[in-house]
């Protein structure tokens, strides 16, 4: 009898750790989905150069300033990116990993950004790929940091 009941109670004790983990995974998709502006930091990542056609990739460190993504509209696929450079309008794409943000500066240069679930209920875990080639050179680099909900 004491097995039995050990047994209800385990299952009981599983049941409400998938459904608090599901509530809490759906809580944070919701606040992402929602939000209007975000704040994001990111620091440390890689760098990849090409020479005679050989890649030589290295750490890398981002600025310490934060960026933004505002004015974020997922119906029309839209938003606005502010950082040490000035502003730009991306566009903004959402998938069932996160939302990514798209910028092309010119022919040069495109900075993408996708957001998945985060270390905390109200941080998100970004992840930041540039992607140029100019003068002959091609350069990749991914930064990796942490984005908040502003509004």
């Amino acid at each position: 009898m004491a097995t039995g009941f050990r047994m209800r109670i385990g299952i009981l004790v599983l049941i409400g750790a998938f459904a608090v983990s599901t509530f809490a995974a759906d809580t944070g998709t919701n606040g992402l989905i929602a939000a209007k502006t975000l704040k994001c930091w990111i620091r440390a990542g890689f760098g990849t150069t090409w020479k005679d056609g050989v890649p030589s990739t290295s750490s890398a460190t981002y600025s310490s300033d934060p960026f933004f993504f505002d004015s974020i509209n997922l119906k029309q696929g839209t938003a606005r990116v502010i950082g040490q450079a000035g502003a730009s309008d991306v566009k903004v794409v959402k998938s069932s990993v996160g939302i990514t943000f798209v910028e092309t500066a010119g022919a040069i240069i495109t900075f993408t950004t996708v957001f998945f679930s985060g270390p905390r209920p109200d941080e998100y875990t970004v992840v930041d790929s540039r992607h140029a080639s100019y003068l002959g050179t091609q350069l990749a680099e991914q930064y990796y940091g942490t984005c908040k909900v502003m509004k």
